[in-house]
C-alpha cells in the first residue's frame, strides 16, 4: 500500500514492507550478541550497522519476539521508495527531527513530545530538534512524523533515514546450490565452459529486477517447510486444508483447517517445499525464478480430495493469488475426462478471478509418464505403453480417446521438461495441451535410477531434511543436503519455473489479464536451443515428435517451446509502454 514521507516539504511516495523490519545496532559488536532463537538478521550496508529482520507470521509477533528475548539495537518499521522497476530502501532510522515555532512554549513542547512516545536524544543548531521513540519492539517513526504534521505548533517534522542508491530487491545468491542451478543461468559444475538450456532468469532480473512484492505466487502442494531459510521470507496466507476445511454457512467461502501448511514425514509430504523453492526461493542460497515475489503455501491432500473441494480450494486461493503453480495432475487414459463443472469453474477463476480481478494465472505440471495429454481414438490406432514399476505396461486404450484431466482445461498454461540438452525428457507427457516446456532432469518413466544413464542434471532447490521428509528419503536424490537438495526434477519442477516467469510478467505489467500472461508466455518461447533428437526411441514415440506445426506453431513435445524469462518481462514491459501511450 501506498503512503508518504514528507521530506523538505515535499510528499514521497513509500511503499511499507511487510516481511522484514529494519535493525540498528550501535555498536557493531553487538551482532554477536543476537538471540539464537531467532532468525540471523541480514546484514546490509557495509559497516553491518544496519541489517533486515525477516517478520515471522505478523509484526506484532516479531516485535514481541524482539522484545522478549533481548535482541540487541532498536527496530523500525522498513519502507522504501515506492518508485516501480527500482524499489530503493527508505531506511527511517528511529529518528525524527522537528523544529517548533519560535512562540511554542517549552512546556507544550514538553507536552506534545510525552503525548507521541518521543524524547530528546539530540539538538542542532537552527533550534532543531531530535527525537526518538522510547520503548521496546517495533518502531514506527513515519508514522509518528505523519501524525505531527498538522500540528501548528510545528513548522516541519520529518523521519531521518540512510540514503541508499541501489534497489532493494538487488540480491546476491551465491554458494554451490545457485551454482548448480543451470536452470536460471546455463552454468553447472559439471558442464565446464559448455552451457545448458536455460530460462534465462539473469537477464529478466537486469531488465525488471527479481519481481514485485505485490504480487503473489500460490504453490497448491503436499506441505511446506517454512523453517527453510530461501523460504521462510514472503509468506502470505499459509493455508492448510489438512484434514479438511470450513464452511460457515452454504454459499460462503471455505475456510483452511488451519494456517500452518507444515510437511509431515508420517503423511510421505516431501514434495511442496522443492516446487515452492524453484518458483519463489528467496534467501542467499536457493533463487526461485521470482524471488521478489510473496508466496502463498497452500497444504492439500493429493490423490485424495475430490474434484468439488478442489474448486472450492482453487476459488480461495483465487481471491488471495495471482498466480497457481500446480504440480499435481491426473495420468492420461481414456476416463480422465476434465467434467463440465471444473471445466467452468476453472474457466471462470482464469478469466475474471486473481487478486485483480483479471484471471488467476494457473499453472500445471504435465506428468511424467511419456503419454499423450489428449488424443482423438482415431489417432490411437496402436494404445500406449504405461510404464509403471512392477506393473504391465501396456499398451492400454487402443482406439479410445485419451484425456488428461486438469491438464486439458483451455485456460491451463500446461507444462513440459525438457533436459539440459534440449531434448524432450523422456517421461514428459506431450500432446496438443502442452503450452511450453522448462528446463528439468531426464530419465526412463519407468524409473528414476535411469538418471545417469541419460547424463541427467538435475534441479537445485530447496529441500524439508530438516523438517518432514527430504528428496533423500524418496529416492529423489542421493545425498542429503538439509535444506537443499540438487535431486529434483520431472514436470513437476518444471511447473513453477514457469510460474515465476508468470510472476514476473505481472510485475511488469500488472494490467495484464492472465489470458494476455498466457499470451506472453507463448509468444516469448525460443526454439533455438530445442533438439528434435531423442536419447532412447520408446515405444510412445511410434507417431509423433517434436517438430513445429508451421500452421499452429506449436509442437507436440514443445508446445509454443522453451519458456523465456528475459523475453517475457521485455513483450510485458512493451505493452506497459503500449498501454500508457494509448490511454
Amino acid at each position: 500500500m501506498t503512503e508518504t514521507v514528507r521530506l523538505g516539504g515535499v510528499d514521497i511516495p513509500i511503499r511499507r514492507r511487510d516481511d522484514r523490519v529494519l535493525c540498528v545496532q550501535d555498536p557493531a559488536a553487538r551482532a554477536a550478541n543476537w538471540p539464537a532463537e531467532l532468525i540471523a538478521p541480514e546484514k546490509i550496508g557495509r559497516s553491518q550497522r544496519l541489517s533486515f529482520v525477516p517478520v515471522e507470521r505478523s509484526l506484532d509477533k516479531t516485535s514481541r519476539l524482539l522484545a522478549e528475548t533481548g535482541a540487541p539495537g532498536h527496530f523500525v518499521v522498513a519502507y522504501e521508495f515506492d518508485e516501480p522497476g527500482y524499489r530503493v530502501p527508505f531506511l527511517a532510522n528511529g529518528k525524527i527531527n522537528m523544529r517548533f515555532r519560535p512562540d511554542v512554549s517549552p512546556e507544550r513542547i514538553d507536552e506534545i513530545l510525552e503525548e507521541t512516545g518521543l524524547q530528546i536524544a539530540r539538538r542542532h543548531p537552527g533550534d532543531i530538534l531530535v527525537c526518538q521513540a522510547h520503548g521496546k519492539g517495533v518502531q514506527d517513526p513515519v508514522s509518528i512524523a505523519t501524525s505531527l504534521l498538522d500540528k501548528p505548533e510545528l513548522e516541519f517534522v520529518e523521519p531521518d533515514f540512510v540514503p541508499q542508491d541501489e534497489p532493494s530487491d538487488r540480491r546476491s545468491f551465491s554458494g554451490p546450490a545457485y551454482d548448480c542451478q543451470w536452470h536460471l543461468h546455463g552454468r553447472h559444475p559439471s558442464l565446464g565452459i559448455d552451457s545448458a538450456v536455460n530460462i534465462d532468469a539473469e537477464a529478466a532480473w537486469r531488465l525488471n529486477g527479481y519481481g514485485s512484492e505485490d504480487i503473489i505466487i500460490a504453490v497448491m502442494d503436499d506441505g511446506f517447510d517454512l523453517t527453510n531459510p530461501d523460504l521462510q521470507n514472503g509468506v502470505a496466507d499459509p493455508s492448510d486444508f489438512l484434514p479438511g476445511f470450513y464452511q460457515a454457512e452454504p454459499g460462503a467461502e471455505i475456510a483452511p483447517a488451519d494456517l500452518e501448511p507444515w510437511a509431515e514425514r508420517d503423511l510421505v509430504n516431501y514434495h511442496g517445499t522443492p516446487c515452492a523453492g524453484i518458483a519463489i526461493g528467496r534467501g542467499s542460497e536457493v533463487a526461485g525464478v521470482a524471488p521478489g515475489c510473496r508466496w502463498m503455501p497452500v497444504r492439500f491432500a493429493i490423490g485424495d480430495t475430490d474434484q468439488e473441494t478442489i474448486l472450492a480450494i482453487l476459488s480461495y486461493i483465487s481471491a488471495r493469488a495471482d498466480v497457481l503453480s500446480c504440480s499435481w495432475a491426473s495420468k492420461p487414459s481414456s476416463f480422465a475426462r476434465l467434467s463440465s463443472t471444473a471445466d467452468l469453474v476453472m474457466g471462470e477463476i482464469a478469466a475474471s478471478g486473481g487478486r485483480r480481478g483479471k484471471g488467476l494465472v494457473i499453472v500445471f505440471a504435465a506428468g511424467n509418464d511419456d503419454l499423450p495429454t489428449r488424443l482423438s481414438a482415431a489417432d490411437n490406432p496402436d494404445g500406449f505403453h504405461y510404464y509403471q514399476r512392477g506393473k504391465p505396461t501396456g499398451p492400454f486404450f487402443r482406439q479410445k480417446d485419451i484425456y488428461a484431466n486438469w491438464v486439458n482445461q483451455a485456460d491451463v498454461i500446461s507444462v513440459g521438461a525438457v533436459s539440459h540438452r534440449g531434448r524432450k525428457s523422456l517421461y514428459s507427457n506431450w500432446g496438443s495441451d502442452i503450452h511450453v516446456v522448462a528446463p528439468s532432469d531426464n530419465f526412463h518413466p519407468r524409473h528414476l535410477s535411469t538418471r545417469s544413464d541419460y547424463g541427467s542434471i538435475n534441479i537445485a532447490t530447496t529441500d524439508n531434511e530438516n523438517h518432514g521428509l527430504g528428496l533423500k528419503d524418496v529416492g529423489f536424490s542421493n545425498e542429503e543436503h538439509g535444506f537443499i537438495t540438487y535431486g529434483m526434477g520431472g514436470t513437476s519442477a518444471a511447473a513453477p519455473m514457469v510460474a515465476g516467469v508468470c510472476a514476473l510478467v505481472l510485475s511488469a505489467d500488472p494490467a495484464l489479464s492472465a489470458g494476455e500472461v498466457k499470451d506472453i508466455i507463448a509468444r516469448s518461447a525460443s526454439r533455438s536451443a530445442l533438439d528434435l533428437q531423442t536419447d532412447e526411441d520408446l515405444l510412445n514415440n511410434r507417431h509423433v515428435g517434436g517438430a513445429f506445426d508451421p500452421d499452429t506453431g506449436r509442437s507436440p513435445w514443445f508446445g509454443f517451446g522453451l519458456i523465456n524469462a528475459a523475453d517475457a518481462v521485455r513483450l510485458a514491459l512493451e505493452a506497459r509502454i503500449d498501454t500508457r501511450i494509448t490511454a
